[in-house]
């Protein structure tokens, strides 16, 4: 299973900036590929280090809780605020796609290792945070690409066309999924921390900076590339130097050690 999850994470990685130069045409396609990679590797990283149980029920509480949301959402306005999705992401229920908490969780499980690492103390709130942050690139990404449309757009509160309060529902959702996720699970504090450990922390480092080049430099969002790489990056400062704290980097002297499988 590790090198199936090694095979993910590399395409994980490898799809994003290819996404940014793809022409508009092709982004359906290159969206549905991240999706599913980053999907699949997720879950499969956390069913390889943690077991069945947490990785079916971080995917469950996903589906039902952000799934359930979103639906509450579209149909009342809360908590995300009022917004309608578009036919691209296929088959949905209620207004929502289907695909569409499966987006929620491919980024759960980075931020919940993050949280992990970085402030095992106050974990449910860091990963509820890193969620949002997340979203500061997503939301504009997705709204760029027609996947989504807002009825405010313009007016107090609102950033690149979002409304603010999409953010509050963000977070409002985050802590409900990462609070029951943690009274089931118990995920325990990470004191050491290995190379294959450590891909959904290098993924959410990957986005961080990967998503704030491409938006400054390709999409011409300055705006949302500097607001991500603040945002995103108030977690992964912590992170990074949890990680030099627990000489994480020094694994790299031997490649052989770090792809050993």
């Amino acid at each position: 299973m590790k090198r199936l999850v090694w095979v993910l994470f590399f395409l994980h990685l490898l799809i994003q900036p290819i996404y940014a130069l793809l022409p508009s045409n092709l982004e359906l396609t290159g969206t549905l590929l991240i999706v599913s990679s980053s999907t699949a590797f997720a879950f499969l990283h956390l069913l390889a280090t943690r077991g069945a149980k947490p990785a079916l029920i971080l995917l469950t509480l996903c589906f039902f809780v952000a799934g359930g949301l979103e639906v509450l959402s579209v149909q009342t306005g809360f908590p995300f605020g009022v917004y309608t999705y578009g036919t691209q992401l296929g088959f949905a229920v209620l207004g929502v796609p289907l695909l569409v908490p499966l987006c929620w969780q491919m980024m759960a499980h980075n931020a919940a290792t993050l949280a992990r690492l970085a402030n095992p103390r106050a974990a449910v709130l860091v990963a509820s945070g890193a969620l949002v942050a997340w979203d500061v690139y997503l939301d504009p990404q997705m709204v760029r690409g027609g996947y989504w449309i807002w009825q405010r757009t313009t007016g107090a509160f609102v950033y690149e066309g979002i409304p603010l309060e999409n953010y509050a529902g963000w977070f409002l959702t985050a802590l409900i999924i990462f609070g029951l996720y943690w009274k089931i699970t118990k995920p325990q504090p990470i004191s050491s921390l290995t190379v294959f450990d450590s891909l959904p922390i290098l993924s959410f480092l990957w986005t961080w900076f990967g998503s704030g080049l491409v938006n400054i430099v390709w999409w011409g969002q300055p705006v949302v590339g500097v607001a991500g790489l603040i945002c995103m990056g108030l977690f992964a400062f912590p992170a990074m130097r949890r990680m030099l704290e627990l000489r994480f980097f020094e694994q790299f002297k031997s490649m052989r050690q770090v792809f050993k499988l």
